[in-house]
């Protein structure tokens, strides 16, 4: 959210973002560490310059390489906080050339191995940082250490850690989440021990026997697998049976407790399998569909979302910071027409110039049942041209047919796009669709007059437009004249037809 009078650098921030969050894996990076705090206590992600390449990166972190004291994050806001990470020791003397000596003689991890012996060498590097008391303080601290040396210790003065957490529930005490495995953690040991139950029965029932009776003269010998073999036997003939191997009773305990799982949770089986209910076909049915099932993890979906807003100001504090270094720092951002680079100072706005607000990228559904029947929608609604639609649609199978009937509208949003964005004017070409160059340059036009687009920019859509009006004319004329020479030419004819 903006000024008005902002809104072209607000765009270029945006880009900005976009082709950083892009070039960093941001949100593969925090789809693993949600992944690691449904699993674990909680998952992390680490921000941080990577001052080889000059740019602004992040990583997921293992969940047990963070460490806080637990009477210190009592209140779920510790003021120290380590991570204690493996390391290459050729990788630590790089980061710390002067500290070579010490890196040397630090002592090897010792892990066992379950694949047998390893030629890693690796060493433990703690990484901690402590909060500065207040703004005003001087006594935050961030230090690297190993075994024998400190390799780094300096002053933090900024207010949060580097890090984002990232979790399924919020404990109401303490630092860590509880986790999906922790919550399940009493049916899945019920589940298990039922499990162990049904193949022990298998075992030792699931087994034909043969049941003879010894007061008979039966010859077991005389059984056997041979097919169509005789047996002969006096007295009582020999018994087969083949008990049921499990009760029933065991079985749909098993599933009971499987479903109960499930809806501890809140997920159904059928969207665990990504599998669609049937009958749920339509565009409104998936999107009713995905409304209630979405409503159940809403805790979860705004935490997610409130947590990524965080990242975006930790990212812009490492914007800065690169910055300030006097290193140029740019990112390429793509698009869906154009790939552009964009420096950060260009883009940067000063923090009282925006704030940060949460809202939906795409309000289509993801399956293309559900995406084709809301475009339809929409255009029966008379909400968006059919151009548009096809564009939305964007299916892999149909880029290759739409692309010819959509070039005509590509090509005039690119020009306008240009012109908005770079301030460079292309002239319209006599071969463009001058009706449809003139309704979308209107409508770029207002859209950049009601956001307070530069004076400048907006003069060159009116020199755009009027551009398009000239030739709309000139093509009006044209026609005017041919006209006027049929109405001539025709009267000859028929004077020459009379003569005849």
């Amino acid at each position: 959210t903006h000024s008005g009078s902002l809104f072209p650098y607000t765009t270029l921030f945006r880009s900005f973002f976009d082709g950083l969050f892009y070039d960093m894996r941001f949100y593969e990076k925090m789809n693993m560490g949600f992944k690691d705090g449904c699993i674990s206590q909680s998952g992390f992600v680490k921000f941080f310059i990577d001052r080889e390449k000059k740019k602004v990166s992040c990583e997921r972190v293992f969940p047990d390489e963070i460490m806080v004291d637990d009477i210190d994050a009592i209140y779920g806001e510790p003021r120290t906080l380590y991570q204690v990470k493996m390391v290459n020791r050729n990788t630590a003397i790089a980061m710390f050339p002067n500290f070579e000596k010490q890196i040397l003689n630090a002592e090897s991890v010792q892990i066992q191995n379950t694949g047998g012996l390893t030629i890693a060498d690796n060493i433990w590097i703690i990484e901690s940082w402590h909060l500065r008391s207040s703004s005003t303080s001087n006594d935050g601290v961030h230090a690297i250490c190993i075994d024998n040396c400190t390799l780094y210790v300096g002053e933090y003065k900024k207010d949060y850690f580097p890090f984002i957490q990232l979790g399924w529930t919020k404990r109401p005490k303490g630092f860590w989440y509880s986790s999906i495995v922790e919550e399940l953690a009493g049916i899945q040991l019920d589940i298990n021990v039922t499990m162990a139950k049904i193949q022990e029965c298998h075992k030792l029932c699931a087994v034909p026997r043969v049941w003879v009776e010894q007061s008979s003269e039966v010859n077991v010998e005389h059984i056997t697998n041979e097919v169509g073999a005789i047996g002969k036997y006096r007295g009582i003939p020999p018994t087969f049976m083949t008990p049921n191997a499990v009760p029933p009773e065991l079985y749909a305990h098993l599933q009971a407790q499987w479903a109960r799982g499930y809806e501890i949770i809140g997920v159904s089986q059928m969207d665990a399998q990504a599998v669609k209910p049937s009958g749920v076909n339509s565009g409104i049915a998936m999107r009713t569909y995905q409304d209630i099932g979405t409503q159940r993890f809403k805790d979860q979906a705004t935490r997610y979302e409130d947590i990524q807003m965080k990242a975006v100001d930790i990212i812009f504090d490492l914007c800065d910071e690169i910055a300030e270094s006097g290193e140029k720092f740019e990112i390429m951002t793509p698009s869906k027409r154009t790939i552009k680079k964009i420096n950060w100072k260009d883009a940067r706005l000063d923090r009282e110039d925006y704030i940060l607000q949460r809202y939906p990228t795409n309000m289509l559904p993801q399956t293309p049942e559900g995406k084709r029947e809301t475009v339809v929608d929409y255009v029966n609604a008379g909400l968006i041209e059919k151009d548009v639609a096809l564009e939305l649609l964007d299916f892999p199978d149909l880029k290759e047919a739409t692309g010819k009937i959509m070039s005509e509208s590509k090509i005039i949003d690119k020009i306008l796009d240009k012109i908005l964005q770079d301030g460079e004017y292309t002239t319209p070409e006599p071969y463009y669709n001058p009706e449809l160059a003139l309704k979308k340059a209107r409508q770029v036009y207002l859209m950049a007059e009601v956001e307070n687009y530069p004076e400048e920019r907006l003069q060159l859509l009116r020199n755009f437009m009027d551009s398009i009006a000239e030739l709309i004319q000139r093509a009006k004329d044209q026609q005017m004249q041919e006209a006027a020479m049929m109405a001539q030419i025709q009267p000859q004819n028929e004077q020459a037809t009379q003569m005849q």
